[in-house]
């Protein structure tokens, strides 16, 4: 993230590692729903989601499998992950923060897609040599 004033810029990184970060509560626990997934299979459809110009990504989680719908065309648009989920939950986030996570792990074998209700944050935990790592997404709040 780049904040630019008149005179100055500043750049903040959107992925902190911090060690000793008190996540609330409810997103701490056990979560509804649950999957994993290889990052590299989602950089395919954030290259489609950028060319059709969408601005949103649909997270489904439910019948022992995660579908993942980028803009307003389900079947041309959908990519079902290989691993086995677990619960029921749908969230939709905004692309543009799914694509800078997965921009910043790609090298990552499996990242977990967590699901605590519908219409509430995603949380994506992967592990990376000795680090584990949790980045929480809110969703994506459509303007009527």
């Amino acid at each position: 993230l780049t904040v630019q004033g008149a005179h100055s810029k500043i750049k903040i990184p959107l992925m902190v590692r911090e060690a000793n970060f008190k996540w609330p509560p409810k997103f701490d626990g056990e979560a509804k729903a649950y999957c994993e997934i290889p990052p590299s299979l989602l950089a395919p459809m954030l290259s489609y989601g950028e060319y059709t110009s969408s601005g949103k990504a649909a997270f489904i989680i439910g019948d022992t499998k995660m579908r993942i719908e980028i803009g307003e065309i389900p079947d041309i648009s959908e990519l079902e992950s290989p691993n086995t989920a677990v619960g029921d939950c749908k969230v939709t986030i905004d692309l543009t923060y799914l694509n800078t996570l997965i921009k910043n792990i790609r090298g990552v074998p499996s990242v977990t897609v967590c699901g605590y209700a519908d219409d509430n944050p995603l949380l994506f935990k992967w592990a990376d040599g000795t680090g584990e790592f949790r980045v929480l997404i809110a969703p994506r709040i459509e303007d009527e």
